[in-house]
């Protein structure tokens, strides 16, 4: 089984375990194909891609055992470079991998590169706080090592209180630095809610929007 998302001129294919990117362009991999692996998982699941502002291509993703059920073990991040290679100046080539601990992430969300090329990814997941599905967010530098400038070690997680299940699905950056998250949250699966949040430029929640 395959799954095609399309994101303007380029396309996403990702089959389990490798990871394929489609580029659909001449001099990228071969026939503007790429097949990669993440080193050390057996299964990767890659759900979103954004290009850099050096015609880099990164993807996101979930790795660990059946990366497209509940129990995928973490997030990562490849960058490519324009022609299709792995960029070796990105976490050594392998791979970023953020580890949120708790049973599992869910999926990967969005992702987003930023002007000095540092990357945001979104994914959400069980038991990173006991009991609760959970908005997972990381940030890493533009060589791949977790942005210790963001929540002091590269992650934040952010749980609605009294919700049960939630979801993210994409990031925006304001101006000034800030960071909105949009997802769902749901008390029962059967009340479902927009959610959003508002995190400050170092992963912390902004008190200042609607007050918590």
């Amino acid at each position: 089984m395959f799954h095609l998302f399309s994101f303007c001129t380029l396309s996403l294919l990702f089959i389990v375990p490798p990871v394929v990117v489609n580029a659909g362009q001449s001099g990228f991999g071969e026939d503007g194909q790429v097949l990669s692996l993440v080193p050390g998982f057996d299964d990767a699941g890659a759900f979103d891609v954004s290009v850099d502002g050096l015609g880099g291509v990164v993807i996101s993703g979930v790795v660990g055992s059946f990366a497209f059920m509940p129990d995928a073990d973490e997030l990562f991040l490849l960058r490519y470079l324009p022609d299709g290679t792995v960029d070796p100046a990105f976490a050594g080539g392998t791979g970023a991998i953020t580890d949120f601990g708790g049973s599992g992430m869910g999926t990967s969300g969005g992702l987003m590169v930023e002007p000095a090329g540092s990357i945001v990814q979104l994914g959400f997941g069980p038991n990173i706080i006991p009991g609760e599905l959970s908005f997972a967010v990381a940030r890493v530098a533009s060589s791949g090592t977790p942005d210790v400038f963001f929540d002091g070690d590269g992650q934040a997680v952010v749980t609605f209180p009294e919700e049960s299940l939630t979801g993210n699905s994409d990031i925006a950056r304001l101006d000034d630095g800030r960071y909105v998250i949009a997802g769902s949250s749901h008390g029962t699966v059967a009340d479902p809610e927009a959610g959003l949040a508002m995190l400050l430029s170092d992963g912390s929640l902004d008190v200042s929007f609607d007050g918590d």
